[in-house]
């Protein structure tokens, strides 16, 4: 990925490329990256470009992964849901036993 100034043209435009294993990004969650600035030999010492990516390769798998996620977090809410509601019996015990 080259990295440039859109409003500008010419060689003075190349601030440096940016290498990305597309096999990072599989899980087509979104990861925001630190990444070298390369030279035009691949070399670093440009500087540093922080850049958010999200590859979608499948939608079929991407939004049952979505859906799987959800499930669990419903369930896990769920869980906290019913153990807050028992503390809150208990208290509830505690203050009709004491009044």
């Amino acid at each position: 990925m080259v990295i440039s100034q859109p409003e500008s043209v010419g060689p003075d435009n190349f601030h440096g490329f940016v290498r990305v294993n597309m096999m990072d990004l599989r899980d087509q969650l979104i990861h925001e990256l630190w990444l070298d600035l390369l030279t035009l030999e691949g070399k670093p010492g440009l500087g540093k470009i922080r850049l958010s990516f999200q590859w979608i390769h499948s939608n079929v798998t991407f939004f049952a992964d979505l859906l799987d996620k959800v499930q669990v977090r419903i369930t896990a809410e769920t869980e906290e849901k019913r153990l807050m509601e028992a503390a809150l019996e208990s208290f509830r015990g505690l203050l009709y036993r004491n009044t």
